[in-house]
């Protein structure tokens, strides 16, 4: 069966908000949120937590076990080689999909990644990458980037710099030749003022009022986009509002 996985990639020692995939919202961890959000996506065969070896990420461990989700610890600072020994992990083949994932998006819609799994198959091996973030005009915190485990390996066998190494995808953006991608871009609508994504107590703050918004109107996870876009809004909330 070809495997469609979630990455998750977390850590502790975040330079700006040290610990913000745990903290809590509406009484539970920030990256409980993310997973109850995803987990009832019917594509996706496997959701792996890739955390790093450092003692700060036992934490993380912890939290993985207790919430039956798989874990995989590796580098630090190499994130793209973590990606690369976590697929390798559960026994991926070069067809697999990888749907790559950061610790503090914690609204990632399932039925999007639904969606974009199904239109990956459809026109793989032809494109080799799908993503919304080529161009902004998304909400910032609702990215996709998916793509097959072959390119995943290419770029980890391939990738020199820093930045390739610590972002994961830049190898293979940068080599279109060799991975085509589809680039989906919003048009009639921008939504990149709709900051979701956790990088500060502020922004913390505005998710958990998100989520209050939600739990008010009786919504449950998975909140979809639609939902979480008209709370951000209904709440005129901003970069700039707590």
């Amino acid at each position: 069966m070809k495997k469609r996985i979630a990455i998750i990639q977390a850590r502790m020692n975040s330079s700006r908000m040290p610990g913000k995939i745990l903290k809590e919202i509406s009484g539970k961890p920030a990256l409980w949120h993310l997973i109850e959000n995803i987990r009832p996506s019917k594509q996706l065969t496997d959701i792996i937590v890739a955390t790093t070896m450092n003692t700060a990420d036992d934490v993380i461990a912890d939290f993985t076990k207790e919430n039956a989700v798989t874990c995989f610890r590796g580098s630090e600072e190499n994130v793209l080689e973590r990606f690369y020994e976590a697929a390798k992990s559960i026994g991926v083949k070069d067809s697999d999909i990888i749907v790559r994932i950061t610790a503090d998006d914690i609204f990632m819609d399932p039925y999007i990644i639904d969606a974009l799994v199904t239109f990956f198959d459809s026109t793989y091996p032809y494109y080799r990458l799908v993503s919304n973030s080529f161009k902004p005009g998304f909400p910032y915190g609702l990215y996709f980037e998916l793509f097959d485990f072959a390119s995943l390996k290419d770029a980890y066998r391939n990738a020199t710099t820093e930045s390739q190494k610590e972002h994961v995808t830049p190898y293979i953006r940068e080599h279109e030749e060799t991975f085509p991608a589809i680039a989906i871009e919003s048009k009639g609508v921008d939504l990149s003022d709709v900051y979701l994504s956790i990088d500060t107590v502020e922004d913390l703050e505005r998710n958990r009022r998100i989520i209050e918004r939600l739990e008010s109107q009786n919504k449950k996870h998975p909140y979809l986009f639609t939902d979480v876009v008209t709370a951000y809004k209904d709440l005129k909330l901003s970069r700039a509002s707590v």
